[in-house]
């Protein structure tokens, strides 16, 4: 079972897992840093995790989610790391943004977070060859072209970067949005994921656009940074 970019994209994002496809395209975006903000290399670990597990354990929270946090406009409603005691600890000091593709949303976080964007992911069914899923992944990725992250006008260079996660598996209680019935599932994630940190006190726009076809789409996310 595959999950398609549209349906499947947005901010998310762990728990265990680590990287398996990691794919620089391009020279490193700039860092930003006296723009209001500083971009972490896609090496990082952020308390401990690798943005594989980081990716992993969003998704584990989006599948596991109701339909309505979902659907919501409103980001601080939408899932992002899930109520397991290391989720917790991660939501503390990190924010995720989460975004519905094609629709401007309002976001507000403290400026001691750090923000984590995947606007762009993909999840597909893992079977018991270990190359399955990783080509599900790449074939929904395929038609994806142009695709682009801002910050306050300056692109991160979110191209260079993309990532297949191991699998992980997840047992819903309840059928997921995803189309996911009750049940166990083994899945993999992949995605363009991104921490972002320092954002200076203030309004920030953060734009997605990408390709997909013919057709352009594009997110617009004002997000505000209290003190």
């Amino acid at each position: 079972m595959t999950f398609p970019i549209a349906k499947a994209a947005a901010a998310l994002l762990i728990t265990l897992g680590a990287l398996t496809v990691t794919t620089p395209t391009a020279a490193p975006a700039p860092s930003g840093g006296s723009r209001g903000f500083r971009l972490l290399a896609p090496t990082t670990t952020f308390a401990g995790r690798s943005m594989a597990e980081l990716l992993i354990l969003g998704y584990e929270a989006k599948v596991t989610a109701s339909k309505s946090a979902i659907e919501t406009s409103i980001c601080a409603e939408r899932p992002q790391f899930g109520d397991t005691p290391n989720a917790k600890a991660l939501a503390r000091t990190l924010f995720t943004l989460p975004a519905v593709l094609g629709k401007t949303m309002t976001c507000t976080m403290p400026a001691s977070s750090t923000l984590m964007i995947d606007h762009i992911g993909v999840i597909c069914n893992d079977s018991e060859d270990h190359q399955a899923s990783v080509a599900c992944i790449e074939k929904r990725f395929k038609p994806l072209r142009d695709y682009r992250v801002t910050i306050d006008g300056i692109d991160l260079g979110v191209g260079r970067f993309r990532l297949i996660t191991q699998k992980f598996v997840v047992d819903l209680k309840r059928d997921s949005p995803f189309g996911l019935q009750a049940g166990k599932w083994r899945l993999r994630a992949g995605g363009w994921p991104l921490l972002v940190t320092d954002l200076s006190q203030g309004e920030h726009t953060i734009l997605t656009t990408y390709k997909l076809g013919k057709n352009r789409q594009s997110t617009s996310v004002k997000l505000t940074v209290t003190g």
